[in-house]
């Protein structure tokens, strides 16, 4: 696809990690069709908090601007690598709100992209 990846494209992980996310979801379904439970799946952006891990952009960057003004950096420039990639983020303050909403609120067997 070029650009974002719309509602009805079928699910065709690239990665390991996409299939670990595909499959967490299948399973879900699988218990909600075959056992009854109340299975409610959301698909969120990544997450981001205040005292994440430094390996994180968002992180990393805010530590970089830190550093450069407490002068512990001499060089007032952030390293970064490919910047051309566009990505979502969600405060998980805020994800956290939907996800009880969600298990609150939806049928089971339901499938939400939350975009917040």
């Amino acid at each position: 696809w070029e650009g974002p990846i719309p509602e009805h494209a079928p699910l065709q992980p690239v990665t390991p990690y996409g299939v670990s996310k595909v499959a967490q979801e299948m399973l879900g379904l699988q218990y909600f069709h075959a056992h009854g439970l109340h299975v409610v799946t959301g698909r969120f952006f990544q997450q981001v908090a205040t005292g994440g891990p430094e390996t994180l952009a968002v992180q990393d960057f805010a530590m970089q601007i830190a550093m450069i003004e407490l002068g512990v950096r001499t060089e007032p420039e952030l390293v970064h690598g490919n910047l051309d990639t566009m990505r979502d983020m969600t405060d998980v303050r805020d994800s956290a709100r939907v996800m009880v909403d969600l298990a609150e609120r939806s049928a089971p067997g339901k499938v939400h992209t939350v975009c917040l």
